[in-house]
């Protein structure tokens, strides 16, 4: 938000000015409500002279420790006044789109709200995935809409869980997005929603550090089969790993990286179910 006149005159006097934000927490919204929807519907029922909810800019999104959405969202205005006023006339009513009542209440800025109107990450989680499906595939469902970035997420074996995260450049690409909900993508109906990355955080970071778009799942390997016994095993195939890490302590299961995403796909190609020693080894896309 734009800065009043005596606010910027302290500014340039070099005088500290603490935000003068004030934060509306409001409970009761439609689970399937973006900032846009929230910042139309709510708009909609203040006195349209006093825009006191002008823009989706204004709206922040809440959401549960599991990264689920909690059906409120935190407004913010220039002054304590305009907050209370929002507050006063948004409370107890009922919007066209759903049919719980609203409830409002005033709060202070915090740590926590500071940060979600900081972080504006637009991410979707999808469910029900082929376990075939790599981030390739998903950006070219996704197709003509560009995915910010792709995140496939996997069991702590390895393996693909069936669901994964893809970030959006900014909110005027989601309901492009939203509009392949229970699409089918290869055999399965697919489910889109929104979510918030927290609970996948840390894996994510460490994932993404290991390039995981150019790596493949290999499992099935006889026990106690060597690191240069697998790379012999690719190297069959005329591919060249870059790198072997075992998930388990028989050295059953292998995450198997490439220079490159075309690697990786041959390697699915070229030696998915073939033979190593007297096992079928499964080469899974990641």
């Amino acid at each position: 938000m734009q800065p009043s006149h005596s606010e910027m005159m302290l500014r340039g006097l070099g005088v500290r000015v603490r935000n003068l934000s004030a934060y509306l927490n409001v409970s009761g919204l439609p689970f399937s409500f973006s900032e846009v929807d929230i910042s139309r519907s709510l708009g909609e029922l203040l006195p349209q002279q006093a825009k006191l909810i002008h823009s989706p800019d204004q709206v922040a999104l809440t959401f549960r420790e599991d990264g689920r959405l909690t059906g409120s969202a935190i407004i913010r205005f220039d002054t304590a006044e305009e907050a209370s006023t929002a507050g006063s006339v948004l409370n107890g009513t009922v919007l066209p789109q759903g049919d719980r009542f609203i409830k409002t209440r005033v709060v202070e800025e915090t740590p926590d709200i500071q940060s979600l109107f900081e972080d504006r990450a637009i991410v979707l989680k999808i469910m029900n995935l082929p376990y075939s499906a790599n981030s390739r595939a998903i950006k070219d469902f996704f197709a003509p809409l560009e995915l910010d970035a792709v995140y496939v997420a996997r069991t702590s074996e390895g393996l693909h869980s069936g669901f994964a995260y893809i970030f959006l450049k900014d909110l005027n690409d989601l309901q492009q997005a939203m509009s392949k909900n229970q699409m089918s993508f290869g055999d399965r109906n697919i489910k889109l929603v929104r979510c918030s990355l927290a609970p996948v955080k840390e894996k994510l970071e460490a994932d993404l550090q290991e390039e995981q778009s150019f790596c493949v799942f290999a499992r099935g390997f006889p026990t106690g089969v060597t690191e240069e016994q697998v790379m012999e095993f690719f190297a069959g195939a005329n591919l060249h790993p870059l790198k072997i890490t075992f998930t388990d302590d028989r050295n059953w299961n292998a995450v198997v990286a490439f220079k490159t995403v075309e690697e990786a796909e041959l390697a699915h190609e070229r030696l998915h179910r073939q033979h190593l020693g007297f096992r079928y080894i499964d080469i899974l896309p990641r």
